[in-house]
């Protein structure tokens, strides 16, 4: 069984739209696309913003999102309770990463499947960005939703990731402009476990604004959230739900529930991704490869025009079929 006629059109357009943000990349201008949006992105009052590879997006993924929803809902709404909104960003472009076919899906088809995911609900958007960093993300974000308060949700690995002053003058940034840029914006913190200044720990907000004193002058706009440690849908605990154990449970042919939302799973399934089993030339690295032929040879302008869209669209599956 092979993806739907509706499903191949969509990735090879957001094939496309990769390829063109790449290109204004390299024309050093920065651009976010929404590729999904359940409202009016221009009316929007609060969000929040989350932003990585989800490869594939985690049932964790999805619970630091609520909490992070709920406590800006708690604080900004207090006496009328009301939703805000999420907006999923991946990047384009990893500074530190390189896509691997038998292990990881491509930027087109984590944005399908995070489309796939989000399509029947409500406030919630999924962009793509030509930019792998944050002092990048966060005027676009501002650009696309001018009136929202922004929310950038993320644990306290990645943010001492952001925080590091030598790294960000090693990518060329002045790190005092990095976080005057940033931190004008509220920045929602979960603790989280990992390998902190040579030793293990469980690092909190607080924690790292201790080791890291140049962020206390911003402690304002970096607020602590909490993640329940476990939700109703799954054995797992929360910080054991990672996109790698979800790669590894597909190679072992082991099932994907409480790890991943029932609509990522079928997709996974369906396209047959993180198989690292197979031998080179999987049926997904085969069918990307076909994919990106079939848009580069009709070009982008084809697809406006119902004749091309039928025309590369059969030609593909009858392809994909062959496989």
């Amino acid at each position: 069984m092979i993806p739907s006629r509706s499903e191949i059109f969509r990735s090879l357009e957001l094939y496309i739209l990769q390829k063109d943000l790449q290109t204004e990349a390299e024309r050093k201008k920065h651009h976010l696309a929404l590729t999904f949006q359940s409202s009016d992105h221009r009316s929007i009052k609060h969000i929040v913003v989350a932003s990585g590879s989800y490869d594939p997006l985690t049932l964790a993924h999805e619970t630091i999102f609520t909490a992070a929803k709920e406590a800006v809902q708690q604080k900004n709404y207090k006496d009328a309770p009301e939703d805000a909104s999420v907006l999923v960003v991946s990047s384009t472009a990893h500074y530190d990463k390189r896509i691997d076919l038998q292990k990881n899906s491509t930027v087109p088809d984590r944005m399908l499947a995070l489309e796939t995911l989000y399509a029947p609900r409500a406030k919630s958007f999924v962009g793509m960005f030509n930019d792998p960093y944050f002092v990048n993300l966060a005027p676009q974000v501002q650009k696309m939703f001018p009136q929202a308060n922004l929310g950038f949700v993320m644990g306290t690995d990645v943010l001492e990731q952001i925080a590091n002053e030598e790294e960000q003058r090693r990518r060329g940034f002045d790190p005092k402009q990095v976080f005057d840029i940033l931190f004008q914006h509220e920045f929602l913190v979960s603790a989280r476990t990992y390998l902190f200044r040579g030793e293990k720990k469980f690092v909190t907000r607080d924690l790292l604004l201790e080791a890291c004193p140049h962020l206390q002058m911003y402690e304002k706009n970096i607020q602590p959230f909490a993640v329940p440690e476990k939700i109703s849908t799954s054995d797992l605990l929360v910080a054991d739900m990672s996109s790698t154990l979800a790669r590894e449970k597909v190679n072992k042919s082991e099932s994907l529930n409480g790890v991943v939302h029932s609509s990522v799973e079928a997709f996974i399934s369906r396209w047959k991704l993180y198989q690292q089993n197979e031998p080179t030339n999987s049926w997904y690295e085969k069918s990307v490869h076909l994919r990106n032929q079939h848009a580069d040879s009709f070009g982008k302008e084809s697809f406006n025009r119902v004749n091309f869209y039928s025309l590369a669209v059969d030609s593909l599956m009858d392809d994909l079929e062959r496989l």
